[in-house]
């Protein structure tokens, strides 16, 4: 069943698919506090023993065994149009949805699910005059709500962000408000999964934002929005972002909480010259993590950890050339043992293969349970 709420997408008033975010009957507006600050700084993977990889220990033995078996499975997002599901025990593929619409629309950001199985992805429809959606799915892949994000796709890539108690979806961008074109805000809109009621909280103001923001939900329902310069804790109640940290970062994408609710793991440009990296964040102190050592290829990107903790599951590039020189890249999943210290560039990676022994590829945020 398809619910919309009664209000409307703002219309787009020029070719460029720039919209402002109107401020409309209802919604409420909430602006960053002050609170936190400091914290930032970059650790060396110089080896430590401090762990904190998913539901570990802090001083947990680096683990040992094969991957695959009985360790659950993985939800990710194929081409631009589909997601499907793996099960480990099997390495059987189902694909549970297709989005449909123009050749151009796609899935942004990759996918996110709740406890109680509920998917939610965003959309951009690829039409001109019509914002991205979010869209929640049943466990079985059947669409269940339609919202829509009040973005444009120029204004927010990050994807769609279901809490894990499954009542809200947190969708991030950048746009200004009320038609002030002189003010760019960064704003998270907060959206009620049954009703579709929205909460609109603005976590900063400046007349020009270059900002690449990524959301994510900790197991405990906590809400964190990260871009290169701060992290912020999103209230959900009361609609207000609080400044935990300033930050030091590339672009970061496709950020995740720990089981343990300590660490933010994301992927950024930094610290490997092929492509993607992927890093830690302490929550509570704020000191940043490198956490994959690999320099072949184009990076590792989109991290997700098993729900045991001792498995890390990523993207990585392989790029080549068909028969016309047509350069493109592929990003194959891989599974990664996960030791202290940071994972070993030298280890080769095990390549994640349907039951026919083929690699599986992905597009952005993946999900382990």
């Amino acid at each position: 069943m398809t619910r919309r709420p009664e209000t409307t997408p703002p219309t787009c008033p020029n070719p460029q698919r720039r919209s402002s975010l109107a401020l409309l009957s209802g919604l409420l507006l909430g602006t960053a506090a002050c609170g936190g600050g400091g914290g930032g700084g970059e650790e060396d993977s110089t080896p430590t023993n401090r762990g904190g990889s998913g539901g570990r220990s802090p001083d947990a033995a680096p683990v040992s065994g094969s991957f695959g078996g009985g360790q659950g499975r993985i939800l990710f997002v194929s081409g631009d149009k589909t997601f499907h599901e793996l099960d480990l025990a099997s390495r059987r593929v189902t694909k549970l949805a297709d989005i449909g619409g123009r050749y151009s629309a796609e899935i942004e950001g990759g996918l996110t699910r709740a406890n109680n199985g509920r998917i939610a992805v965003m959309v951009d429809t690829g039409e001109l005059d019509l914002p991205v959606e979010i869209r929640i799915y049943s466990a079985s892949g059947a669409l269940e709500f339609t919202h829509p994000a009040y973005f444009w796709g120029i204004h927010s890539r990050d994807g769609a962000a279901i809490s894990p108690d499954g009542q809200q979806v947190a969708v991030v961008g950048t746009a200004p408000l009320n038609d002030n074109w002189r003010v760019d805000n960064l704003i998270v809109v907060l959206v009620e999964v049954a009703s579709g009621r929205m909460t609109l909280v603005v976590a900063e103001s400046a007349s020009e934002l270059n900002l690449t923001p990524t959301l994510c939900w900790s197991p405990d329902n906590t809400l964190y929005l990260l871009t290169e310069k701060a992290l912020y804790r999103i209230d959900r109640q009361n609609g207000t972002a609080t400044k935990v940290h300033a930050m030091d970062l590339a672009p970061p994408y496709a950020a995740m909480v720990t089981a343990n609710n300590r660490e933010i793991w994301f992927h950024q440009g930094r610290g490997n010259q092929y492509g993607g990296t992927i890093w830690s964040l302490d929550i509570a102190s704020g000191q940043t993590r490198r956490r994959s050592l690999r320099s072949a290829g184009w990076g590792q990107h989109s991290p997700v950890l098993s729900p045991d903790g001792q498995w890390l599951l990523a993207q990585e590039g392989v790029s080549g050339s068909d028969y016309v020189s047509v350069y493109w890249i592929d990003y194959y999943i891989t599974a990664i043992r996960l030791t202290d210290p940071p994972i070993d560039v030298h280890r080769f990676a095990d390549e994640v293969l349907d039951a026919a022994g083929k690699k599986l590829g992905s597009k952005s945020r993946m999900v382990w349970y």
